[in-house]
């Protein structure tokens, strides 16, 4: 399954903003860092024009977010729409 194939991918930046028009398309939101994944829920940061910007996903299981948690792990500084046509792995990163 490719990542642009997940349910509502991409995300909405989520949290305030510092002009509530400015938020980043897909294009221009670089993936910072993972924050948080728990059971089905992926919480990441992007970063565009020096501003961070918080993503909260939904997925169909703790596998998925698993293996969404590593992709986003191993493209830090790609962008959103740069990692659509990624597959996702057979698995998620060891802990």
């Amino acid at each position: 399954m490719r990542i642009r194939d997940l349910a509502e991918w991409p995300p909405k930046p989520t949290g305030p903003f510092r002009d509530a028009h400015k938020k980043p398309s897909s294009e221009q939101a670089l993936i910072k860092r993972v924050v948080y994944s728990r059971n089905d829920w992926i919480i990441f940061s992007c970063e565009c024009d020096g501003e961070e910007f918080g993503y909260d996903f939904e997925a169909r299981d703790e596998e998925q977010i698993g293996q969404l948690k590593r992709v986003l792990q191993e493209n830090v500084g790609q962008s959103l729409f740069a990692i659509r046509d990624l597959e996702l792995p057979n698995s998620p990163l060891p802990s």
